[in-house]
């Protein structure tokens, strides 16, 4: 029961993540995400986040284009675990987007597991000095 309800908020929490992001996006009609740092090194810090949550990923890649960064993360675990990564995220890194795309369920020795995969978007925007415009 207790896996049913954790696999039932992983849902719920992507369906608000896409209802706040359309919201987003009806308030402002030119959304871009926030911009991260030069520095942010989106793959290493999501590889961080997954081992501290006991979450692993089978697949990372980007699907950058342009300006846009990109990144496909696939992580298997239990159903808390991908909630505590996930939440790990908002906190450590709270310039990005995170949508998931894909939630499938399954069994993980005698545990109720699963398979989640991620978009993480963001958009790294370089810093000019105001004092050079005016």
């Amino acid at each position: 029961m207790r896996d049913i309800a954790l696999y039932e908020a992983c849902v719920h929490l992507g369906k608000n993540r896409l209802a706040s992001q359309q919201l987003k996006n009806r308030e402002e009609p030119a959304f871009i995400p926030f911009a991260l740092d030069d520095n942010t090194d989106i793959p290493v810090m999501a590889e961080e986040l997954a081992h501290k949550n006991s979450v692993n990923i089978t697949d990372l890649h980007s699907l950058s284009s342009g300006k846009d960064e990109v990144y496909e993360v696939t992580v298997c675990g239990s159903y808390a675990d991908f909630i505590r990564f996930l939440n790990d995220m908002d906190c450590l890194m709270p310039p990005v987007f995170v949508e998931i795309t894909h939630l499938e369920s399954g069994r993980d020795e005698n545990r109720a597991a699963g398979i989640m995969s991620i978009d993480i978007h963001s958009c790294k925007v370089k810093r000019e000095n105001k004092s050079n415009n005016e």
